[in-house]
């Protein structure tokens, strides 16, 4: 699991696989 990077994701698919940034 990632720590906060830039936004913090809540049902963002991308976030979960660590791409935050596609969210």
């Amino acid at each position: 699991v990632i720590s906060e990077q830039i936004v913090p994701c809540w049902g963002c698919r991308f976030c979960n696989h660590g791409q935050y940034w596609m969210c």
